[in-house]
């Protein structure tokens, strides 16, 4: 569990290299991208003048497939969403984006709360299931959810500096970044107005929004 809330995290910042160059970057792009384990992850970018930029990732809300005996415990994991903000700045047709601060959210609720819930849920059960001395729960439950959350303070606390190329065709973005492995990622954005810029939103509409 800590390394795949890691993942997430990366996996935002990985995709957001689509920064801006001049005016036409600039605003709200939207799109859709399918990550292996995943499955379909919406994006929205804002890129403003002032080289500030900000990612929303929305997964899927069956991203996460809770085991049918923890579901009295592990409540399900809906409208999850990780937040990145940074600065970007061009040069051609090249961006380089920096991601200083991210966080995560589970709907309205900050991800570390909830998934902090969640293992204490879980630590109760296995104290009780393993008949665990009531006086040494409080050290065993801190333990417990510190490993559980680690991967989410881990990822807030991450600095990730991305290098992409991008191309605008009328109201389409397309981003191209090459890893160190020599992997080449292609990611599809589409422009969206102010108004569908400012409304909150779920992952459902995101990705109904501008699908073909």
């Amino acid at each position: 569990m800590r390394l795949l809330l890691s993942s997430i995290a990366f996996l935002c910042l990985l995709a957001l290299p689509l920064a801006a160059q001049d005016e036409a970057l600039i605003g709200t792009w939207e799109g859709n991208i399918v990550e292996d384990e995943l499955g379909e992850v919406a994006f929205r970018l804002t890129f403003q003048a002032n080289g500030a930029c900000k990612m929303i990732a929305f997964l899927p809300d069956d991203a996460f497939e809770i085991p049918p005996e923890l579901s009295e415990l592990v409540p399900p994991i809906q409208g999850l969403a990780t937040h990145v903000t940074g600065t970007y700045r061009t040069e051609g047709d090249s961006l380089w984006v920096e991601g200083d601060e991210v966080s995560q959210f589970v709907g309205d609720q900050p991800a570390i709360e909830f998934f902090t819930e969640v293992a204490r849920n879980l630590a109760r059960a296995v104290t009780d299931a393993s008949e665990l001395p009531e006086e040494k729960y409080p050290e065993f439950e801190e333990t417990y959810i510190a490993e559980f959350v680690g991967g989410f303070t881990e990822g807030q606390q991450a600095r990730n500096d991305l290098f992409g190329s991008y191309e605008i065709e009328g109201e389409t973005l397309v981003i191209t970044t090459t890893t160190e492995e020599g992997a080449v990622g292609i990611w599809t954005f589409h422009r969206m107005d102010a108004a569908t810029a400012v409304v909150p939103t779920t992952w459902g509409s995101l990705k109904a929004a501008w699908r073909p």
